[in-house]
């Protein structure tokens, strides 16, 4: 039976506006007939998703049971402060994703009460109108230089002012997108994601100059450094950022891991499927998505590898006299001199212009999405970008083998 000396009070329900990377404090305040340690809980969750915040269990916070997206970022006041009923708790680099209403709730034995506070509509901060730019520059520049830049590539012009552009083009949009990417991973916190992002964007530069018909233009040494670490370290880099994330989560899933890296050479079609469906068992829900297209990314850098060196290695294997010649047109082929061919312009083109403009657009909606709603459209943008990046190395391997077919077709002919 409850008597009037008897009660539980929870207060403390307001809205919070605040720009994000900010500190905020959420306010609770619990009064009750009995000492507020001695209660049976005192939760905070997220309404909308029902996701845990934090919770006070038999007179102790439980850090374990705080949702991974608060992990590091929440905490209670002081001891003194809960011991006169304050659970207010302090939210640290607010995020977009943070918006939305928070219920703090108290419980002992029959008695129960709770109050809200609501987190409202986020401000940008400065770094985010900073990603806007970026992504506005990474749009802007190859839709105003694309033209005279492929212009210039179907004059074959390889004076300073078209090398410019063609520099300019190249350089200054994954520039800015890989700046971008790591605000949005700073910001957001989805440093996996953002890391892959800016990797691929940052690596693209050197595959456009491996691809570019102006590559004859640059230094000797130059020249060797790009044919030969373009490929080999697009994949290296690509392949360290897209596991790093899952190494450090245990024994098992290391193990896991490492099973999927070996499927990843040995059997890449089938590969495919057992990474979504591995990662999905191992609650990888959310990063398995992007992990499967990058796998199948990572698959066509290794059939343009794997050609490489069957092409490098044509010479060893053949005693026809022009085993050598063949190697060297193949390389070319994506290079310059009398290989050059509308395909080339186009693939490089594509590069240059198209993927640029999907990376910049794609980041900049899902900023301001993010902004607007409090949580994300798009759980992994790589499952956007990685299928559209899929789409420049394939036409590259294409050139290539188009190249190293017509070749052996002309000596046939000779012959």
């Amino acid at each position: 039976m409850i008597t009037l000396s008897e009660y539980l009070i929870v207060t403390g329900g307001h809205v919070v506006s605040a720009y994000v990377g900010e500190d905020i404090t959420m306010n609770c305040s619990v009064d009750s007939h009995i000492p507020p340690e001695k209660l049976d809980e005192v939760s905070w969750k997220k309404v909308d998703q029902q996701i845990q915040v934090l919770i006070f269990l038999n007179g102790e916070v439980q850090p374990e049971s705080t949702h991974e997206r608060y992990a590091d970022r929440v905490e209670l006041f002081s001891r003194e402060e809960i011991q006169k009923g304050n659970f207010s708790f302090r939210l640290k680099d607010l995020r977009t994703e943070d918006k939305g209403q928070y219920i703090c709730e108290a419980f002992f034995g029959e008695f129960a009460d709770n109050t809200t506070v609501e987190v409202q509509q986020l401000g940008f901060s400065s770094m985010h109108t900073g990603i806007l730019l970026l992504c506005i520059i990474a749009f802007v520049v190859p839709v105003v230089l694309g033209y005279p830049a492929y212009v210039s590539l179907k004059r074959n012009d390889n004076s300073k002012r078209a090398l410019a552009v063609q520099y300019t083009l190249v350089c200054c949009s994954n520039i800015a997108l890989c700046l971008a990417f790591i605000l949005w991973g700073v910001i957001e916190g989805f440093l996996t994601e953002a890391a892959t992002c800016s990797a691929i964007n940052l690596l693209r530069i050197l595959f456009l100059f491996w691809i570019a018909p102006y590559l004859d233009t640059f230094k000797a040494i130059l020249q060797r450094f790009i044919k030969r670490s373009a490929i080999t370290l697009e994949y290296a880099v690509i392949a360290a950022f897209a596991y790093s994330g899952l190494f450090n989560r245990g024994s098992r899933v290391l193990i896991r891991m490492s099973v999927l890296l070996i499927l990843e050479i040995v059997c890449a079609s089938s590969s495919v499927y057992i990474h979504y469906d591995l990662l999905d068992t191992l609650d990888f829900r959310k990063e398995r998505d992007g992990l499967t297209c990058l796998a199948a990314y990572l698959y066509v850098l290794t059939g343009m590898l794997l050609f490489k060196v069957v092409i490098d290695d044509y010479g060893l294997f053949s005693r026809r006299p022009h085993s050598n010649r063949t190697r060297q047109v193949v390389e070319s082929s994506t290079v310059t001199g009398t290989q050059r061919t509308s395909g080339h312009a186009i693939v490089y083109m594509l590069g240059a212009v198209g993927l640029s403009c999907v990376n910049s657009v794609a980041l900049a909606v899902e900023l301001i999405l993010k902004a607007r709603n409090g949580e994300r459209t798009v759980n992994d943008l790589r499952v956007i970008l990685v299928p559209f990046e899929c789409i420049f190395p394939i036409g590259c391997l294409v050139l290539q083998i188009s190249a190293f077919c017509k070749y052996n077709l002309q000596t046939r002919h000779r012959l």
